[in-house]
């Protein structure tokens, strides 16, 4: 009878060991937008230790939801990121701020899709900072990101 319960305790503490090892450390990436306003839409390029591994090396972007708070010349942003090789969807929380030369913003990876379905990279987790410079390239604003994801 003691081996049965040493062998649940070990068996239980492997369930329960093994799934927080396999997400592994946070790994860095940096993701470089080239966002325009007329026509609406961007392309990214992504690097670091996460790329290719969690997300893809590019594609493109999309604002799917803004609220703009003019008093406080800040703004609530979801953007979709959708990869060109058919890696997957992925969606980005923004708290941004707006200042004379640019932006900059606190994002967090976030589980939100219009349809579901579509939501492939459903596991992904990850945060960090933008910088956004503004008319680089003219008529448009670069934002760099810079954080990690697991």
């Amino acid at each position: 009878m003691r081996k049965v319960a040493l062998i649940v305790v070990v068996l239980l503490l492997v369930v329960a060991v093994v799934p927080a090892a396999a997400k592994g450390k946070p790994l860095d990436v940096e993701i470089v937008s080239v966002e325009t306003f007329d026509p609406p839409g961007g392309v990214f390029n992504a690097s670091g230790s996460a790329v290719p591994g969690l997300i893809c090396e590019s594609g493109t972007t999309e604002v799917k939801s803004w609220a703009w708070h003019k008093e406080w010349r800040t703004a609530s942003s979801i953007k979709k990121f959708t990869c060109d090789d058919n890696g997957g969807i992925f969606y980005v929380k923004l708290e941004i701020k707006f200042t004379d030369t640019g932006t900059w913003a606190n994002w967090v990876v976030v589980d939100w899709a219009e349809d579901p379905s579509e939501y492939d990279l459903s596991e992904l987790k990850g945060q960090g900072r933008l910088i956004g410079v503004r008319d680089v390239p003219p008529g448009a604003i670069t934002d760099t990101y810079t954080g990690q994801l697991h």
